[in-house]
């Protein structure tokens, strides 16, 4: 399973991809009665040349399903229930796009935090990982923080801050993601008020929406996004198409063909038109029939091929089965541009084509004009 799962600050330590920008810092000024709030952001995190694609705001929810802050400050700074409508807890957006000031576009995740005013966060657990591999805890339906969670604390307390990623780090094509913040409010004196303490989680609205499929999850506590890489020049799938022919009429015939997508390596998938994904597949078909297959490599498509199938009975034999009479193209020898079409026995069609006689059968048992089975002009594979 691929994960983003460093600490921010041991990922700092190494020069990793991860970034944490700086928040709003909050500061006694020396009057017990204000404080003074530093700039929104400072520049460490990647600020993007191209951005290519955004989501949509996703919203933290407290422990008793509110979305709005839930908890209001009373007397002597206790935390009471609030009477007056009060805004969201907060929010995160998720973009991808590239900083351009190096011979190679780079491919960035950024991720920008917000939270209600007077609301801060000291603490911040992530996962970013493979689809469906989070786990829930079956007793609170939680996500199961693990190890590899990423973890950071916040001193400065922050209630604005940006995550940027490499998205060459994150699975591909698309990612699962779960994040959770403990936020809390301020003494006046720039202590945290421990009364207010809550644990929010980010809240995926569409996890089970059928109508925005690319935002399914298995769970509303994790948030799916696939980056759209707008400055990747990624050539179409190359078109291939051949044919196949599925012969009956004829006991000894089978009645379904063996077809093949003829690409193989590492990383190959192969999506067919019926809904197979091996390489090789066993069609039966009754009419003439085409078939898809996709291959793809590295999760992109870089072959479409059609295989058409044309059903051919050879029959010419009325009545029920089993029917022992069928059309053979036969090519007089010395003659092979007076072809015939003649209507034999099974039992005679091993003296016309070679590749039906038993093994170990006597070579000189037939002609070898370049007879075939089936009328002659019958068979548009060959």
């Amino acid at each position: 399973m691929k994960f983003f799962a460093k600490s921010m600050f041991v990922a700092l330590g190494l020069g990793a991809v991860l970034f944490g920008c700086s928040p709003d810092n909050v500061n006694p000024t020396g009057d017990s009665k204000e404080k003074s709030v530093a700039g929104a952001f400072d520049d460490v995190h990647q600020v993007l040349d191209t951005i290519c694609k955004y989501s949509d705001s996703v919203f933290f929810r407290s422990p008793n399903g509110s979305f709005r802050v839930d908890k209001c400050v009373g007397a002597g700074g206790t935390a009471i229930a609030c009477t007056m409508a009060q805004p969201k807890w907060g929010s995160f957006v998720m973009y991808n796009g590239y900083t351009t000031n190096t011979s190679t576009p780079v491919h960035w995740l950024n991720v920008d935090f917000g939270l209600a005013g007077g609301w801060m966060c000291d603490f911040n657990n992530w996962l970013f990982t493979t689809n469906n591999s989070i786990s829930m805890d079956p007793n609170t339906n939680l996500p199961s923080v693990g190890t590899d969670w990423s973890s950071v604390v916040y001193n400065p307390y922050r209630n604005q801050w940006k995550v940027s990623i490499l998205v060459a780090d994150l699975p591909s094509p698309s990612f699962d993601m779960s994040c959770r913040l403990s936020v809390l409010r301020l003494r006046l004196n720039g202590t945290p008020n421990e009364n207010f303490r809550t644990t929010v989680w980010a809240i995926n609205p569409d996890f089970a929406n059928p109508a925005k499929p690319a935002s399914n999850s298995n769970s509303e506590y994790v948030i799916r996004y696939e980056p759209f890489g707008c400055l990747e020049q990624v050539a179409p799938p190359r078109l291939d198409s051949t044919c196949a022919t599925l012969t009956v009429g004829a006991p000894a015939l089978a009645s379904c063909a063996t077809i093949s997508a003829d690409t193989t390596g590492a990383g190959i998938t192969y999506a067919w038109s019926t809904g197979a994904t091996t390489q090789t597949i066993s069609v039966c078909p009754t009419a003439t029939t085409t078939y898809t297959v996709t291959i793809s490599a590295a999760n992109h498509p870089v072959v479409i091929k059609t295989i058409k199938v044309y059903y051919r009975n050879i029959s010419c034999q009325a009545g029920n089965s089993p029917k022992h009479k069928v059309w053979v193209c036969h090519y007089p020898p010395g003659n092979p541009n007076n072809p015939q079409d003649i209507c034999i026995d099974w039992s005679g069609v091993p003296a016309h084509v070679a590749r039906f006689r038993a093994p170990g059968a006597n070579p000189n048992q037939g002609h070898d004009s370049g007879c075939e089975i089936g009328k002659c002009g019958s068979n548009p594979c060959q």
